[in-house]
């Protein structure tokens, strides 16, 4: 009884309040206690002021405050000086800057620390069965914070370019004609991507079966890019040949890696691993 008591008197407050706004978002949050109350409605209030930024003289609340019935209650309004709702709102908006900054790290952490071993169930199922000799495999350096070189078995050499923490950008000597180039190994990027500077120099000059657009992922970056027919490279004694999108540097994306069978050993490190290794562990 004695609760039921309080919540009509709690509900009366807010009905009754003169800023019959404040008060009617008051009585949908339904408080517990009139301490809650007030702070809903002085909160209210504070947010509406904040909005449209019309600040009232204190002596017009203070005024129409005078001309209320003494029964009625009164919620005078947010004034000029540094009020408990204030500083409430001041920790609010920091905590909340925290967080955007938070998150903007670990976003970029998460980019740059994205899972190099790229090998889905049925190209897995298919090196345990059997070997093969398309394995292109990559060991990394244990030193995080110099450029150093890890051993690819017997097929090109790895060179770590950048260094952040666990996170490594991996580029592997890629032979086109003739001529070298280091390209970026990407299990983020969808498609295979050859540096325009070395397509223009290619004789006969490989048929562009159209001109589209990259998108970056996650961001509003657009490159102009063109798709080839299919191109032949060479990575150390091993040969391919496969469609490509022409663009500003060379990448090694996720459709070569899995095509391929590409494992990159970055579990075990200074190692030399075999292919029979790969064929009864892949993930090592």
């Amino acid at each position: 009884m004695v609760n039921n008591w309080t919540e009509q008197a709690i509900m009366k407050f807010c009905q009754d309040c003169n800023d019959t706004v404040a008060g009617t978002e008051a009585c949908i949050s339904k408080p517990k206690s009139m301490d809650a109350a007030l702070d809903i409605i002085r909160w209210c209030q504070h947010t509406r002021k904040a909005v449209s930024a019309i600040q009232k003289p204190s002596k017009l609340a203070n005024e129409s405050s005078s001309e209320m019935p003494g029964n009625s209650p009164v919620v005078v309004g947010v004034d000029s000086t540094k009020s408990s709702m204030d500083n409430r709102l001041s920790r609010m908006e920091e905590y909340i800057e925290k967080m955007m900054s938070t998150v903007t790290t670990r976003s970029l952490c998460q980019r740059l620390s994205r899972p190099i071993y790229v090998q889905d169930t049925e190209s897995r199922q298919s090196v345990q069965k059997e070997p093969t000799s398309q394995q292109v495999s990559f060991s990394e350096n244990k030193d995080d914070f110099y450029e150093s070189e890890g051993v690819v078995l017997g097929v090109s050499t790895i060179t770590i370019t950048a260094s952040q923490g666990a996170a490594k950008l991996f580029r592997v000597e890629v032979n086109e004609a003739g001529r070298k180039v280091l390209a970026l190994v990407d299990s983020g990027s969808e498609v295979t991507i050859l540096k325009d500077t070395i397509f223009d120099t290619l004789e006969p000059n490989p048929y562009v079966i159209r001109e589209t657009t990259m998108y970056g992922a996650g961001t509003k970056m657009t490159m102009p890019c063109r798709l080839t027919s299919p191109i032949k490279f060479k990575i150390g004694d091993m040969q391919f040949n496969q469609q490509l999108y022409v663009a500003s540097d060379m990448i090694l994306g996720c459709d070569f890696i899995i095509q391929n069978k590409v494992v990159m050993n970055i579990r075990k490190m200074n190692s030399n691993c075999t292919e029979q290794e790969h064929a009864t562990n892949p993930r090592k």
